[in-house]
């Protein structure tokens, strides 16, 4: 049994949505749990997302208040020259600086966590590790029993396994669902992490307006007002700040960009078959966007030469391809918070996507067939938000803030509700949506038109540009 103590210490149960985007708003608005939560709670339904708009690098900022440049998970996959693609940022260790699971531990406070990007081999009070088999030779559950509370790992995989199929969806969020009550109900957390991807896995497989996708966010729907029926069961529960966040949007992408063929027809990198033998630059993929790095070992005395030379090559190469909307060199990249280490980041149109294999390969036919949308592109891409939902003790009820807000501000907004002593984030406390920091103001519309353009520098057109752009 709790404590009196126990049971009235503040709580925070932090749910990703994956991939719910703004543009999705005209779906999830009428259904019966996200409207719960607007009623109940604060709803932001324009966040600023970070560059690239990627699913590691939006998490790690969404527990440090940080750019990826500044957390140093830049993208979904690591930088492995030769291996294409690479390993993902599967571990917790890997973030820089502070993060709000830091921050709790230090504050004598209980984590737990289930599939939470970024948090493999985390060492806290329950973690069931999202990390999955990417190479041939992985055994997936040897994986996650290593990475994981090993213990609580076990007995849920004992008791759910069976309603999962992989990565199949939807069973791995109904496993992950029973899974991660059953963690919830077994270690008490005083901050609690759920990462649920139905919606991101559909949009990519089928695009993001398909039938697919509306069911996968009607399945949401129903796991929200299953997670609200979790905290209404507790003693605690007037205790508990629920927050319901997304970490991007996406933009169908029927055409793909081959960088890497690109280059080598360039005489910029060699290969063998399907892997990269040498190279002077060489591209890796985030989806929308690309990076672009040079090699290291290149001797200083020629670094400026080759760099200025590939600098004219990449102006050149994104004027004539055709889906190229912009370059981005180092020194800007560090202004947009992204990897200000590489050399340059490539940005594409929209309905473009870079791929991280060769023309005409195996892995580009996987891509063609299973990513029909993709993320990772600059988050000033029109109707391409993450959406905010809070409710509970600490956040003010019926609340909708038009105005764009971003994922940087919200592990402040965390760590100010729980006290956490969280270090270096530049993001700042969204004090409107708090109860006890909101300045009297006249209430703010609740139309579109509430919009406040100034703040919110993404064009919203009246026409779907996906539309003309499928």
């Amino acid at each position: 049994m709790d404590s009196i103590e126990e049971i009235m210490t503040r709580k925070s149960w932090i749910i990703s949505l994956d991939a719910l985007g703004d543009r999705d708003s005209e779906i999830f608005e009428s259904l019966p749990g996200f409207q719960r939560l607007m009623r109940e709670g604060a709803y932001l339904p324009h966040m600023r997302g970070v560059y690239p708009s990627l699913t590691y690098p939006s998490h790690a900022t969404i527990l440090t208040g940080r750019s990826p440049d500044s957390h140093r998970i830049v993208n979904n996959r690591r930088f492995q020259p030769g291996d294409q693609p690479g390993e993902w940022f599967w571990f917790e260790k890997d973030i820089q600086g502070d993060t709000l699971l830091r921050a709790a531990k230090r504050a004598g406070k209980r984590v737990s966590a289930f599939l939470w990007p970024v948090n493999a081999g985390a060492k806290i009070a329950g973690n069931v590790a999202e990390i999955f088999p990417t190479r041939p030779w992985h055994n997936g559950n040897l994986r996650v029993l290593m990475n994981s509370s090993p213990l609580l790992a076990l007995r849920i995989q004992h008791r759910f396994g069976r309603l999962r199929k992989g990565t199949r969806q939807p069973q791995l969020d109904d496993f992950s669902m029973e899974g991660a009550h059953y963690l919830l109900e077994r270690t008490n957390p005083d901050l609690f992490l759920l990462h649920l991807l139905d919606v991101d896995s559909n949009k990519h497989a089928y695009g993001t307006k398909s039938d697919q996708v509306k069911e996968a966010i009607r399945r949401m729907d129903r796991r929200v007002q299953e997670i609200l029926s979790w905290r209404e069961q507790r003693e605690d529960r007037d205790n508990i700040d629920l927050i319901f966040l997304s970490d991007h949007s996406q933009i169908d992408t029927p055409i793909l960009l081959f960088p890497l063929s690109d280059f080598e027809e360039e005489g910029i990198l060699e290969r063998k078959g399907n892997r990269v033998l040498r190279y002077r630059f060489i591209p890796q993929s985030c989806g929308g966007s690309c990076y672009v790095y040079r090699n290291p070992n290149i001797p200083t005395e020629e670094a400026m030469q080759v760099e200025e030379e590939m600098r004219v090559y990449l102006e050149k190469y994104a004027e004539e391809t055709s889906g190229i909307e912009h370059v981005y060199f180092s020194e800007e990249l560090r202004r947009e918070g992204s990897d200000h280490k590489a050399f340059a980041q490539l940005e594409a149109w929209r309905g473009y996507a870079f791929s991280d294999f060769f023309r005409g390969s195996p892995g580009a036919a996987f891509e063609k067939d299973h990513h029909k949308a993709n993320h990772g592109f600059h988050p000033d891409k029109q109707r391409y938000d993450a959406v905010f939902f809070a409710l509970g003790p600490d956040f003010r009820v019926g609340i909708r803030e038009e105005a764009r807000n971003s994922l940087l501000n919200i592990a402040p907004t965390i760590a100010k509700v729980m006290d956490l002593p969280l270090k270096g984030a530049t993001g700042k406390p969204i004090l409107e949506i708090l109860r006890d920091h909101v300045k009297q103001k006249t209430p703010p519309s609740r139309g579109k038109e509430g919009l406040n353009t100034k703040k919110n520098t993404a064009y919203r057109p009246s026409v779907d540009i996906d539309d003309l752009c499928s």
